[in-house]
């Protein structure tokens, strides 16, 4: 599952006191291995990537939006 986390809360560090192993990557390349290994391992695993800062990514799902909004309107 992928979903995003408008919170700011520590995925990480919330998940790991649960008991569930989560790392933080910044990189596509880490992103990979992360994956890589949790799949490799099985089990319950959290990857947290950080795409973009947040008020940039902000910005981007506002664009998305309207121009969602002009092509349903025009369609």
């Amino acid at each position: 599952r992928v979903f995003g986390n408008p919170l700011g809360i520590d995925l990480v560090a919330l998940t790991t006191a649960l008991g569930i192993p989560a790392v933080a990557v910044d990189s596509a390349e880490a992103l990979a291995a992360a994956i890589d290994d949790a799949v490799g391992t099985g089990g319950v695993r959290v990857v947290v990537a950080q795409t973009c800062p947040r008020d940039r990514e902000a910005a981007i799902l506002r664009t998305v939006q309207e121009a969602v909004s002009g092509a349903v309107g025009t369609a």
